[in-house]
């Protein structure tokens, strides 16, 4: 009996000292399989703008769903199996997603986005300023062309979106986000696909109070175009 027990017992420490280790090897394989799908979305969004004469999809549905860079890739994903069977409104592919989004309801599933597209990828108004809503028609030009991107290199295309730490459905169901609204939901961390094509998981800048992105200007990033 004692041995069973002495038995037992080393059983159990080694299940304390192993799991945070597979706690961790766990996270680690979901940031990589995101980064992995961030890396072939971005290709997709080249693809297409390559089909367009350089013009990034739109981030929002604002112009319709076929124009939304959500959509707007489903053609240069062939051969991505879609979750389960959607209506093809949806075609939610797995790859449009990071492997958390597998964890939600099948209502969340319809809904909610958690890779999205830098909100701020679009002209600028009319009086020179920046503007990020895209269904503001004083936005001139209303599409944005990768040539007209001075820093690809700093500038976002696709981050982790927003899902789990806000309140908000509106935010959830987005197709766009900004700096407020990355989520560092890899160690504290969000990953970022630049307009140049290169991936980071970016830890850089001040997180704001409630974990959720970051303070406005508190990183090195340009979400604004120039």
């Amino acid at each position: 009996m004692i041995e069973l027990l002495t038995v037992i017992a080393i059983i159990a420490v080694l299940a304390g000292l192993l799991l945070p280790s597979l706690g961790q090897a766990r996270a680690s394989a979901r940031r990589v399989n995101c980064l992995s799908n961030m890396r072939q979305l971005g290709f997709a969004i080249h693809l297409y703008a390559g089909d367009f004469h350089g013009t990034l999809p739109c981030p929002s549905e604002a112009f319709g769903d076929m124009a939304c860079w959500f959509y707007a890739v489903d053609p240069f994903l062939s051969g991505q199996h879609t979750s389960g069977t959607p209506v093809p409104a949806q075609k939610l592919a797995l790859i449009k997603q990071d492997p958390i989004w597998s964890r939600f309801g099948a209502t969340t599933k319809a809904k909610w986005r958690t890779i999205k597209m830098n909100r701020k990828l679009v002209g600028n108004s009319s009086t020179g300023h920046p503007d990020y809503s895209v269904a503001n028609p004083l936005v001139q030009p209303k599409w944005r062309k990768i040539s007209q991107v001075r820093k690809p290199d700093t500038t976002p295309l696709l981050v982790d979106g927003t899902v789990e730490t806000t309140g908000s459905d509106v935010i959830k169901c987005q197709y766009e986000a900004w700096e407020v609204h990355a989520e560092l939901r890899h160690n504290r961390a969000a990953n970022i696909l630049f307009v140049d094509g290169h991936i980071q998981v970016w830890q850089q800048g001040k997180q704001q109070s409630n974990g959720v992105g970051w303070e406005s200007g508190s990183t090195t990033l340009d979400w604004w175009v120039e």
